[in-house]
């Protein structure tokens, strides 16, 4: 599924495309969140979307009409300056036209509210009722209950479900890691050294389950050196760690990745965006690869790189004999295409002593399948 997002809806003057891509969202019950709290989910009733599907009004479900003034549209967008309307207003165009008339929640802007995410879900989340295709995916779900019950003191009392899940997260690794973190970027909290002892001794004893649990612990860790020194300075093995987490991917390895990013911000120009969070290849039938499938393959030893990290010379070998006809491509992490080479004999030998130090992406291209792993240079 393409959702194409018109600047329209921005007040721009030009289109500008954003594409969304999913085919679990059977998985997915609450549909796509957005950082400003709204929420494009559970189109249709009952039950959850269908897998590259938003439920509407109309006989074909996969589309809404472009003909349409955008009443009858389930998914709301603001009004002004106008809604997208088809070329001559007489096309049904390929992808979904997003339009509305009226707006009946999050505008897309700093000062609207947030659409309420539904109750039923979010009180399944709490109960711990939903199936998810990976721990991570639990973690992140009930990681954003949390947050919003943080924020909704009328939500946290609508129901005793939330109280007590509210209660029991506080004492797992998930409150506790967002309270040290609290206390680590609080300013009218930090400056008390009694308080970032006790947020040192409780990240000490979190033992993470999750990568998503261990970068948030490493991130905290750094927070908490930075406050008890009294400054916003990185020491040059702190960036490094840093600069890691925030090459990784924020599905696997959580909103420790962003907050990663902002703190090497002011160091490099990197745009620390993950393969994961851009990649949408053709060989992989023109979909995002699911956890699942990305898991059996990382457990399998395919393809052999070192050293990593590496100063000069990387070596990639395949450990099936049968595996011939390589690619190799190296990005850096704005998807800058820096190194390519093929060979017939399933082993390289790459130079990367000219690159600058920093993470990057290097993807293997075997027939119609492709790998991809991140290496590290540093000098």
């Amino acid at each position: 599924m393409i959702l194409k997002i018109w600047a329209m809806l921005y007040n721009a003057t030009d289109p500008m495309v954003s594409r969304v891509v999913g085919n679990k969202f059977t998985n997915l019950p609450t549909g796509i969140w957005l950082n400003n709290g709204g929420i494009i989910g559970q189109q249709g009733a009952p039950g959850m979307p269908s897998n590259n599907r938003w439920m509407t009004n109309f006989t074909n479900h996969t589309l809404t009409s472009g003909l349409s003034d955008g009443t009858f549209s389930p998914i709301f967008y603001r009004n002004s300056p106008s809604f997208f309307v088809p070329s001559n207003n007489n096309i049904i165009p390929i992808s979904i036209a997003v339009a509305c008339t009226s707006t009946t929640g999050s505008q897309f802007g700093p000062i609207c509210p947030a659409i309420t995410p539904p109750p039923n879900l979010l009180l399944q989340v709490a109960k711990d009722q939903l199936t998810y295709s990976g721990p991570e995916n639990r973690w992140h779900s009930r990681h954003n209950l949390y947050r919003e019950l943080r924020l909704d003191t009328a939500l946290l009392q609508s129901d005793t479900t939330f109280t007590n899940f509210d209660y029991t997260i506080n004492y797992e690794n998930t409150g506790l890691l967002d309270s040290v973190k609290t206390i680590a970027t609080n300013p009218a909290l930090n400056n008390n050294l009694n308080l970032l002892q006790s947020a040192k001794t409780t990240n000490s004893a979190v033992s993470p389950l999750l990568n998503t649990e261990d970068r948030a612990k490493a991130v905290n860790s750094i927070l908490l050196d930075m406050a008890f020194a009294g400054t916003t300075l990185l020491t040059s093995q702190q960036l490094s760690i840093l600069q890691g987490i925030a090459a990784e991917c924020p599905y696997t390895e959580g909103t420790a990745v962003y907050d990663a990013r902002v703190l090497v911000a002011p160091y490099d120009s990197t745009d620390y965006l993950n393969v994961c969070e851009t990649e949408y290849s053709i060989e992989n039938n023109g979909r995002f690869m699911q956890q699942d499938e990305k898991r059996s393959i990382n457990e399998k030893s395919i393809f052999e790189i070192y050293p990593n990290p590496t100063d000069d010379i990387l070596y990639i070998k395949a450990h099936d004999s049968t595996e011939t006809g390589l690619n190799v491509f190296i990005y850096d992490m704005t998807g800058r295409l820096l190194i390519e080479k093929t060979n017939k004999i399933g082993f390289f030998e790459v130079s990367v002593g000219h690159l600058p130090m920093g993470m990057y992406s290097i993807k293997i291209r075997t027939g119609n399948t492709v790998y991809n792993r991140k290496i590290l240079i540093n000098r």
